[in-house]
């Protein structure tokens, strides 16, 4: 669910609808919520609005849940919790292993199978962004963009879900269009952190902080450079995908050694056995 722009409020209307009789709960998780739920753009977007803010890895605007239900739904909810349960009795499938950090995604489209849905509990965790084991605003801004690229492309191409596993025909191949889309985005958004770092009578620190994120966004995006970005974007896609398909394609035969061995006994308690 990539942003569709920064709003000072959002709600999302639940229309009831019971479930079939044989749809199991595979996955439940905890509401979270905080400025670390809200996406890298809507993140700079927020500083960008509070010409007082000085310190851009500790904002001091937060995003908090004020109403919340339990709910019980089977569409694609995005997956983003402080505490998840799994329905691991028949197996799952494996989460993604890419350094980008969008690993639960296919769970999103996995739990929309005929017989499954996913379960918000009543409660709410606030998470506030935290420097600690974070890049700059600028690398979480390429982070997203190439976690949205990979989605679009994993759910358009031939994606398919089974019991415990997931499948899709995306080969990594990413057209000049999509390079070309995501570098206008950003750079809407590099020129409006350039145009705020001029306003008269910002603080000295609150201008240095915007040239120097105006900057990293220029590193990040090579230059804002059209053929060298498609270039090394296709390089980082085409590594991840393959890397992606290679583990939900050996996950079933994984699977199936482990349920295999759990008819002899529990399996081992040491780690190392």
């Amino acid at each position: 669910n990539p942003s569709l722009g920064l709003a000072p409020v959002n709600s999302v209307s639940v229309v009831g609808a019971p479930p079939d009789g044989d749809t199991v709960i595979r996955m439940a998780q905890t509401y979270r919520t905080g400025t670390n739920d809200i996406d890298a753009v809507d993140f700079v977007e927020m500083i960008l609005k509070d010409p007082r803010e000085e310190d851009f890895l500790r904002h001091h605007s937060i995003y908090a849940l004020d109403f919340y239900l339990p709910v019980i739904t089977d569409i694609n909810w995005r997956m983003d919790c402080g505490v998840a349960g799994y329905d691991n009795r028949a197996g799952i499938p494996p989460f993604m292993p890419s350094p980008l950090r969008f690993e639960d995604f296919l769970y999103r489209l996995w739990i929309q199978q005929p017989g499954m849905c996913a379960a918000h509990v009543g409660a709410a965790l606030t998470h506030l962004k935290s420097p600690y084991m974070r890049h700059s605003h600028a690398s979480e801004v390429f982070n997203e963009e190439m976690s949205n690229l990979i989605k679009r492309n994993l759910v358009t191409k031939g994606f398919k879900a089974s019991a415990t596993s997931v499948s899709f025909e995306f080969d990594g191949y990413v057209t000049r269009e999509e390079t070309d889309e995501i570098l206008e985005k950003v750079n809407k958004l590099a020129e409006s952190v350039k145009e705020s770092s001029k306003v008269h009578g910002i603080s000295e620190n609150r201008r240095l902080g915007l040239i120097g994120l105006h900057a990293t966004l220029q590193d990040y995006f090579f230059g804002f450079e059209g053929d060298m970005f498609h270039l090394e974007v296709s390089r980082l896609i085409k590594r991840e995908s393959e890397l992606i398909k290679a583990t939900t394609t050996i996950w079933p035969t994984l699977l199936e050694i482990a349920l295999g061995l759990l008819k002899e006994g529990p399996l081992p308690a040491d780690p190392l056995v």
